[in-house]
């Protein structure tokens, strides 16, 4: 019995956990087997309280998206003087 309504979409942070949970058992499981753990994690991710609850943290908490991983403006300081400081500093 999955949470996941058609038509609904689906939420990024739960598919991720998803995915990382599974692929440890995408060797030694059958995919039918996989397919009802899927609908098992999608279920407790979603209706459990302590499991929401810790998601919602997460979610509060994540690096903002910047599309390049690790990249991102630094506060009061302009791009071209971040990459030239960082190169100045080094010298």
């Amino acid at each position: 019995m999955s949470s996941h309504h058609p038509g609904k979409p689906k939420d990024p942070l739960v598919e991720a956990q998803i995915e990382r949970t599974l692929r440890k058992f995408a060797a030694v499981s059958t995919p039918a087997m996989l397919e009802t753990m899927r609908e098992e994690l999608e279920e407790l991710l979603t209706t459990h309280p302590v499991a929401a609850g810790l998601l919602e943290q997460r979610r509060e908490h994540a690096p903002p998206a910047t599309g390049h991983s690790g990249e991102g403006a630094r506060e009061g300081v302009a791009p071209d003087e971040d990459a030239a400081g960082a190169t100045a500093k080094k010298k």
